[in-house]
Order: C-alpha cells, then sequence, then structure tokens
C-alpha cells in the first residue's frame, strides 16, 4: 500500500464492491465501497453511483439503495474510526490541501494563493461529477458515467496528483471501451498523468483539461 499509495487501496475495494454490485449482490458490495471510503472519501461518488444505479431504477429501489449505502457508511466509519480507538482527524487531513499549489490555485501563475475560487471550482466539478453519475446510462451506462464523474472530481481538485486519474481510467476501462469517447478519454487522462510527472508538468495537465 505504501509503495502504491492508499489510492490503490481505495480503487481495489471500490472495483471490487461494483462488482460484486452488478453480479446482484449490491448490499455486500455498498459494504466493499464503503471501506474504500474509509482510505479515501472521494469514494463517495462510487457508493452514491452504486447506491442510485445497483438496486433498480424505480424509486423505492433507490430509496432502498441510499438507505443500505448509507447504513454501510456509518457503520464502516464507526468501526474503523471510533470503534478502533481512533477518529476522524483523518477526514480533516484529506481536507487540508492548502500547503500544496494545485493547478486552480493561480499560485503558480498568478500568485493568488487559494481562495474562493479555487473552493467554486472544486464545488463546481463536485456537482458536475454527481450530474454524470446520475445521467450515466446516456454516457453509455452507469460505470462509465462514473468513470467521467471521478475525471472530473480529479480534474478541479485544488491539489491534484498525477495518479489521481486513475479513479477514472479504472472506470472507463471497466466500462468496456466501446465508444470512440471512452478510448479517446483514456488516451487523453493517459498522456496526463504521464505527462504530468515531467517538465512542463503543469502544461501536460492543462492540455489534456482543454
Amino acid at each position: 500500500v505504501g509503495g502504491v499509495h492508499n489510492d490503490a487501496l481505495m480503487l481495489g475495494l471500490t472495483v471490487a464492491g461494483v462488482a460484486m454490485a452488478l453480479s446482484g449482490k449490491p448490499a455486500p458490495g455498498a459494504l466493499l465501497v464503503a471501506l474504500g471510503v474509509a482510505v479515501k472519501p472521494n469514494a463517495l461518488l462510487a457508493l452514491g453511483a452504486l447506491a442510485w444505479w445497483a438496486w433498480g431504477t424505480q424509486w423505492r429501489q433507490r430509496t432502498k439503495g441510499l438507505l443500505v449505502s448509507s447504513l454501510s457508511l456509518g457503520g464502516v466509519l464507526g468501526l474503523t474510526g471510533i470503534g478502533v480507538g481512533g477518529g476522524f482527524g483523518w477526514f480533516t487531513a484529506v481536507l487540508s490541501y492548502q500547503w500544496v499549489p494545485g493547478p486552480w490555485s493561480g499560485s503558480r501563475f498568478l500568485g493568488t494563493g487559494f481562495g474562493r475560487p479555487v473552493e467554486a471550482i472544486e464545488i463546481l466539478g463536485a456537482l458536475a461529477a454527481i450530474l454524470v453519475v446520475i445521467d450515466g446510462r446516456r454516457l453509455g451506462g452507469w460505470i462509465v458515467g462514473l468513470g467521467w464523474g471521478f475525471a472530473l472530481l480529479a480534474v478541479t481538485t485544488p491539489t491534484p496528483e498525477p495518479w489521481y486519474l486513475a479513479w477514472a481510467l479504472v472506470f472507463l476501462a471497466c466500462g468496456g471501451l466501446h465508444r470512440r469517447s471512452e478510448r479517446a478519454g483514456v488516451l487523453v487522462l493517459t498522456v496526463m498523468m504521464v505527462g504530468s510527472t515531467i517538465p512542463p508538468g503543469p502544461f501536460w495537465w492543462y492540455a489534456g483539461v482543454i
């Protein structure tokens, strides 16, 4: 886990949970995804997608999915946080990103630092990700929609890292890459990921977003 970052553990649990839900066992799948949330909170997008789609498309089914997923999340966070003698300080640490100059902070080019514009971009990115997940069927399935949702989260976070793009790559690949848009997305995201680690990193990131 230390060698390949905690994103690998989060993605492993999340993909396993989604796969279990697709095989007809959404409740155990939600439990696995909730464990992924305990590793990294952005897995909440996958838990929401699973709750919205895995139980069915009727409102009663979706209500059941949201309830089961919420209870699973509460139980997992309670057990892994308070239950083991710890707490939720890790969540506060995740939100404390002001020591890293992200691409939208302006600190690399404008010297403005963090502030409301950065927070607005992050909030808009999260809202757009949720809308993409809800509209997943039009995009070729909710798994593909989840991949694009993770892509939006990755590129609008104030302090992105190259490996954040793996969130999207994994689920776009799981969607089957049947359409040209998905194949192009994987290509662009991969170039962004690799290019961000070499000079000039910001150029590859911005070019990929465009």
